[in-house]
C-alpha cells in the first residue's frame, strides 16, 4: 500500500513551479453525479472558487518552510531556502474536478523566485471530507469541508510534513 503524498505541488520543484509542480490534483463528484448514494453526495454546495486564506492558522502571506534544502530541478543544495505562499485559490466544479493555484515566493541562498504552483484532477467527498487525485493519477490529497471553505492538508516543500492549507469563498 502505498502511503500519502499529495496531490500538490512541491516546492521542491520551485525552479519553474507553474511547469513542474505537483499541485493537488481533486475531482468533485456532485450529488448529480452520486445518484444520491450517500456516502458520496456532499452533505453541503461546495462547487465554486474558493482562494487561499491561511497556512497553518496563519494568515497569508506565509512562511511555509526555513532550512537547507536540495532542489532537484537545479541539482543543487542550499544552505538557505525559504518559501513563502502569498496566495492562491482552489476551483471544485459540479462535475467533480478540480484546479489549484499555490502563489509563492522562494529565496534560494537570498535569491528570490516569484511563481505558481498550478495541478488539476478529479476529487470525491464523504461527509465532510475530500479525496483528491491529481491529473497524473500518482498524486492524492485529503481535506476537509467547512460551512465556508475548504482544508487541504498538503506537503509542497516534499519535506513529509503535512500543513492546512484554508481556502474560503
Amino acid at each position: 500500500m502505498r502511503g500519502p503524498t499529495f496531490a500538490v505541488p512541491r516546492i521542491g520543484r520551485l525552479s519553474h513551479m507553474a511547469r513542474t509542480a505537483t499541485l493537488l490534483a481533486a475531482t468533485v463528484i456532485g450529488a448529480s453525479a452520486c445518484g444520491g448514494d450517500s456516502s458520496t453526495t456532499p452533505s453541503k454546495a461546495i462547487a465554486g472558487v474558493y482562494s487561499l486564506e491561511k497556512v497553518a492558522r496563519l494568515s497569508v502571506p506565509v512562511q511555509v518552510y526555513e532550512g537547507p534544502f536540495y532542489h532537484a530541478e537545479d541539482q543543487r543544495s542550499y544552505d538557505e531556502f525559504v518559501v513563502v505562499m502569498t496566495g492562491g485559490s482552489l476551483e471544485l466544479t459540479a462535475e467533480g474536478s478540480y484546479r489549484t493555484t499555490l502563489n509563492y515566493r522562494a529565496y534560494k541562498d537570498g535569491v528570490e523566485e516569484i511563481g505558481s504552483l498550478r495541478a488539476w484532477g478529479v476529487y470525491t467527498v464523504a461527509n465532510d471530507e475530500i479525496f483528491l487525485e491529481r491529473d497524473n493519477d500518482l498524486d492524492f490529497g485529503t481535506g476537509t469541508l467547512q460551512d465556508d471553505g475548504v482544508t487541504l492538508y498538503m506537503d509542497v516543500v516534499g519535506k513529509g510534513t503535512l500543513k492546512p492549507y484554508t481556502f474560503v469563498r
